[in-house]
């Protein structure tokens, strides 16, 4: 469970950012209105519904494969944000959209299982207690995010944002917050993995236990009875 919460405060983190970076640079950076700059997370939202609808379909088929899959998308898409913002101001909107749809279906790849997994590594009685800290974490992670990935564009920009006399201090501030969301998103993609080994040594300890070896040993203790008898 704790690398369990700690894939959660990465993940988290990272997500806060994106928000925060995004808004920060389509309204200063490239000026658009705050409504039309809230419009771009509406590909984002919809790519997270659809993958977290065929999220439990495709872990039973795939098992933790789709998560590690999930956090390397992301890592990817945002990674390519670094470089969808060289291109002319005007085809960027249009871009940002794009890679934030991809994005809403990479983070719906994660954030379900990652959630399932916690609940289903406690006992019964125990959930409603795993769902608050899990809650707690991901709280804490937001704030996180928000704090360093917003310090890491305001050193980097320097200026005041959106002043024209120095238009290419917004750029080079969104281009260093999206590697280091892209960061993020691989420090997540490495603890979904390492996660995903830790619950299939864990399931092989478990069948090293189970009915069958427990039969071999009755079978043996018998062995034994009988030629004592």
């Amino acid at each position: 469970m704790p690398s369990s919460l700690a894939t959660m405060a990465v993940f988290f983190a990272g997500n806060s950012g994106i928000f925060l970076v995004v808004t920060y640079y389509t309204q200063t950076g490239l000026g658009i209105e705050p409504f039309d700059a809230g419009l771009l997370f509406v590909p984002m939202g919809l790519g997270f519904v659809l993958a977290a609808s065929a999220c439990q379909r495709l872990v039973a088929r795939f098992g933790e494969r789709v998560p590690v899959a999930g956090a390397a998308l992301l890592a990817a898409t945002l990674g390519t944000a670094a470089v969808a913002v060289q291109a002319p101001a005007a085809a960027q909107p249009f871009l940002l959209a794009a890679l934030l749809a991809v994005t809403g279906v990479a983070q719906g790849l994660v954030a379900t299982p990652l959630v399932a997994g916690i609940i289903r590594r406690v006992r019964p009685e125990d959930a409603g207690a795993a769902a608050g800290v899990a809650t707690t974490v991901t709280q804490l992670g937001l704030a996180t995010g928000v704090a360093i990935v917003g310090t890491c564009y305001r050193l980097v920009l320097g200026g005041t944002p959106g002043d024209p006399a120095a238009p290419d201090r917004d750029l080079a501030a969104f281009t260093a917050a999206a590697v280091l969301l892209a960061a993020f998103a691989a420090g997540t993609c490495l603890l979904t993995h390492r996660r995903s080994l830790d619950e299939d040594s864990d399931s092989g300890t478990d069948r090293g236990h189970g009915p069958g070896d427990l039969g071999m040993r009755v079978g043996e203790h018998r062995g034994h009875a009988g030629r004592r008898g």
